[in-house]
């Protein structure tokens, strides 16, 4: 079971010591392909001066977790700390759609056993 805590932002720097700090969507999505997914990710919305953002990093996540290369864990938590409220709420909202979408194809696994 993955044990560990993703913190994804350019700029700002964790008060936990106990998690891996990653500066862009590509270095998070490689963490998770090569620990699985954390238990725990704490996101900022806008990363850096280029074109990285949040939608860079769900997309790559969303499609590890929906191939079926990560498994979200149990106990699996998320936060977002943004200066761009849209944004945020916007990354929010497709992770929880994302973990709806998981639990729903649990269900259905469940029932056809």
């Amino acid at each position: 079971m993955s044990t560990w805590t993703l913190f994804l932002d350019d700029e700002r720097h964790p008060v936990r010591n106990d998690v891996v700090v990653c500066r862009t969507s590509l270095e998070a999505i490689e963490e998770i392909r090569k620990r699985g997914c954390p238990v725990e990710m704490m996101l900022d919305h806008d990363l850096g001066p280029g074109d990285d953002a949040s939608k860079i990093f769900y997309a790559g996540f969303e499609n590890l977790v929906l191939d079926g290369l990560v498994s979200i864990p149990e106990g699996f938590r998320f936060s977002v700390h943004s200066q761009n409220p849209v944004g945020g709420n916007n990354l929010a909202g497709k992770i929880d759609s994302l973990l709806r979408e998981m639990e729903r194809r649990a269900r259905e696994t469940r029932t056809c056993l």
